[in-house]
């Protein structure tokens, strides 16, 4: 599902601040667009259950129901789910008419089973669609103390899904608290916790607000961790979590305005990952764990650059460091690149951007640097990902 737009206006603008000794900039040429989109298995005939939730009656403009697969027996609720969801999981997720129907089918069965007899993974299911759903859900729009009334808040915006969902993985892991599947859906439930604590709450309460956030950062880690410690292997989609933890805490960091704020969170994550390139063999992981070191030096870098005066052109430890961070931050994210990934392409040439930025202008080392920015952003806009042109002729034109 693309990611949602969101609370983005207090993500990712914290990464690429300029000093004065910097002669260029990248200019947010990739807004961390995260699309995890796959293609829809079709099918002639919906279960009729599911077709009633997802397709309204009398509603001449909806859409067509999307076709469903469920090759599980009628008689196996539990299979009926699985197949179900998996229509879900392997669809392009840009409409929610698929969820409604899985959330329907829990619904159905946890009456049916009266709450007893349910197995972890029904509401791993369960709770995981949830939280797909706030994605699709308005927003709890930020409203004065005084003047809060019954009707401010829509019968079902996000922050309602996401609390339903925690509640549905604790109620899971009453019964299993052991269980990995659930464990993994409560780090990643804490995690949007705190994206609609951020987006709900008013511009005079955001910094206080952010602040008790960050005291949350390390436990949803340590969720995931004890989730790794009971499952027989990490996959990549998992560890979107951390990733996402970590662009998290950078923008935490910014609302607070306090550079060291978030320095535990961003070790023990970088930490995490570098655990995980020790001992892990599949190549996917390992690729998605070096993506993550690389962002947690650049995170480091950028705060390291929130530290320079805009009068001080003589800080060179400082920017040394940085230099030294971002340089770290190149080689991991190099160690994950491939010829195909437009978008990450980008996010690479933005991190050779910023470290050019810190060598002299039009140095050997700066001209290097741009040039090799210059040949991602040239593949990248031959994948389709964006339009670059402007900023290639700017970096070229030294």
């Amino acid at each position: 599902m693309q990611e949602s737009d969101h609370g983005a206006d207090f993500r990712w603008f914290f990464f690429f601040t300029i000093s004065k000794k910097m002669a260029k900039r990248p200019l947010g040429l990739n807004k961390a667009n995260k699309s995890k989109k796959k293609k829809l298995d079709s099918a002639e005939k919906a279960e009729k259950a599911v077709a009633k939730e997802i397709s309204p009656e009398n509603d001449e403009s909806a859409e067509p129901a999307p076709a469903l697969t469920l090759d599980a027996d009628e008689e196996d609720d539990m299979g009926q789910l699985e197949s179900l969801y998996k229509n879900w999981t392997s669809s392009e997720r840009d409409s929610p008419r698929i969820l409604h129907g899985v959330v329907h089918e829990c619904d159905s069965l946890l009456q049916k089973a009266k709450g007893e007899g349910l197995p972890a993974r029904f509401h791993e299911i369960y709770a995981a669609s949830l939280l797909d759903l706030a994605e699709f859900a308005d927003k709890k729009k930020p409203v004065k103390k005084k003047k809060v009334k019954s009707d401010d808040v829509a019968p079902e915006t996000s922050d309602m899904f996401v609390d339903a969902a925690l509640e549905r993985v604790e109620t899971g892991l009453e019964q299993y608290p052991e269980d990995a599947g659930l464990l993994f859906v409560k780090s990643r439930a804490l995690k949007q916790d705190i994206d609609e604590k951020m987006s709900a709450v008013s511009k005079e309460e955001r910094k206080e607000t952010a602040k008790k956030m960050i005291s949350q950062l390390n436990k949803i880690l340590e969720v995931f961790k004890l989730a790794q410690k009971h499952a027989s292997t990490v996959t990549p989609a998992q560890l979107d979590v951390v990733e996402e933890l970590i662009e998290l805490s950078g923008a935490l960091e910014s609302v607070v305005k306090q550079s060291d704020i978030s320095e535990t969170t961003l070790v023990a994550c970088e930490k995490f990952y570098n655990e995980i390139l020790a001992s892990e063999k599949d190549e996917n992981t390992v690729k998605k764990a070096h993506r993550g070191v690389g962002t947690c030096k650049m995170i480091v870098a950028d705060s390291l650059l929130d530290l320079l005066d805009d009068d001080d052109e003589d800080n060179d430890d400082t920017v040394e460091l940085a230099k030294k961070n971002l340089k770290a931050a190149i080689e991991h994210f190099q160690k994950s690149e491939t010829d195909e990934d437009g978008e990450f392409m980008v996010t690479l040439a933005e991190t050779m951007i910023q470290y050019g930025n810190l060598f002299e202008t039009e140095s050997d080392d700066q001209k290097k640097w741009y040039g090799e920015a210059v040949k991602r952003l040239r593949q990248a806009q031959r994948l389709g990902v964006g339009k670059y042109d402007e900023m290639i002729l700017e970096l070229e034109d030294d």
